[in-house]
């Protein structure tokens, strides 16, 4: 099963139980959260379409992004 359904699960199972607990208020940053990871792994997934200004912007770890751009261009000057 695809992890986009499985997600989708788990978002409408936990909006069931804040409803169920009387917190229903507790949706709205909730899924919030959610959107805020999804959009996170679909740039993620798509990283090659982003430019890489964007990738620092977005990234928690900007040495990785450097370091490996840096492995890069190394690799292609010895060929």
């Amino acid at each position: 099963m695809r992890s986009e359904s499985e997600g989708i699960k788990l978002v409408s199972a936990t909006a069931r139980y804040l409803c169920r607990i009387k917190r229903p208020w507790l949706i709205f940053g909730f899924v919030g959260q959610c959107a805020g990871k999804y959009a996170g792994y679909f740039l993620g997934k798509r990283y090659r379409k982003l430019s890489k200004g964007m990738i620092l912007k977005l990234t928690s770890n900007p040495d990785y992004w450097r370091r490996i751009w840096s492995d890069a261009d190394g690799k292609r000057g010895t060929g």
